[in-house]
């Protein structure tokens, strides 16, 4: 069916839409079934125009708290501001006068047990006076808090009985995926530690040489740039290697990534014919 608004057009199997503009009233065609202008411009002026109707409009209204008339648009409920600030004294369903248990002043409340008068003081409360007392599920010693719902006593504690919750339940307590690998990746390097390898007395020992390709690393770039000098185990830790000055040289970053988890020898990489 046809209007004098709307035509719907088959073209190219894509159907489109011809409406008219509500402003300039001019024909146009869209893929959008809620649009109702043109263009930009008549955009703007639809929304100045139904901004200026919705907030200055000027109606003689009534105010909520003293009755009187009063000339404003139709968002507004009172007179003034004072009007408003008794009404919403008068209305507040707290019957109940307390003092605050931390900074002495009274408040009131809808409950007859609170203690505090905002959430200010609660907190104040809670880290001033850390009367709780917990025992550690992991460790077993005994620990202060101020959290009810705490169960370790140290951050180290807190991971352990978290991985053993997700064992419990068959799920991983790692964030991701690269967490993962990060975390398998230091359990094996402190598992295969014989010395501690610094990266300072590789680059004299191989005279600055990448051992994968031959060329010099260059120690002024940024540890993440593809030249900067990395610890390339000769042979890798996923394949049983250990982390010691005989299974270690230096390499390039970038080829000690194309390496991977490969054995290989000096001059080649992971990708043959490849080198920094």
């Amino acid at each position: 069916m046809t209007s004098t608004y709307i035509r719907i057009k088959i073209l190219l199997g894509v159907i489109k839409l011809f409406r008219k503009c509500v402003v300039c009233e001019k024909e146009f065609e869209t893929y959008k079934n809620a649009q109702k202008c043109c263009s930009d411009q008549c955009r703007e002026a639809r929304a100045k125009v139904k901004y200026e109707l919705n907030y200055y409009s000027n109606e003689k209204l009534i105010c909520l708290n003293c009755n009187k008339t009063f000339i404003g648009n139709k968002h507004n409920k009172f007179c003034s501001s004072e009007c408003r600030g008794e009404h919403t004294k008068n209305n507040l369903d707290k019957p109940f006068k307390l003092k605050c248990a931390q900074c002495g002043g009274m408040f009131s409340s809808a409950k007859d047990d609170a203690k505090f008068c905002s959430n200010k003081c609660r907190r104040r409360n809670r880290y001033e006076n850390k009367k709780i007392k917990g025992i550690c599920v992991v460790c077993g010693n005994e620990f202060e808090t101020s959290y009810k719902e705490q169960k370790s006593c140290s951050v180290k504690c807190e991971g352990q009985r978290r991985r053993q919750d997700a064992k419990e339940r068959n799920t991983d307590s790692f964030p991701n995926g690269r967490a993962r690998v990060e975390y398998k990746r230091r359990q094996r390097k402190i598992k295969t530690m014989v010395e501690k390898v610094e990266l300072n007395r590789l680059i004299v020992r191989d005279k600055g040489i990448c051992q994968l390709c031959g060329e010099l690393v260059d120690l002024r770039v940024h540890y993440n740039h593809h030249l900067a000098p990395t610890n390339d185990h000769i042979i890798p830790l996923a394949l049983g290697g250990e982390t010691s000055y005989e299974n270690c040289q230096l390499a390039h970053r970038g080829c000690n990534s194309r390496k991977s988890h490969f054995v290989l020898k000096g001059g080649e990489t992971s990708e043959q014919g490849q080198t920094c």
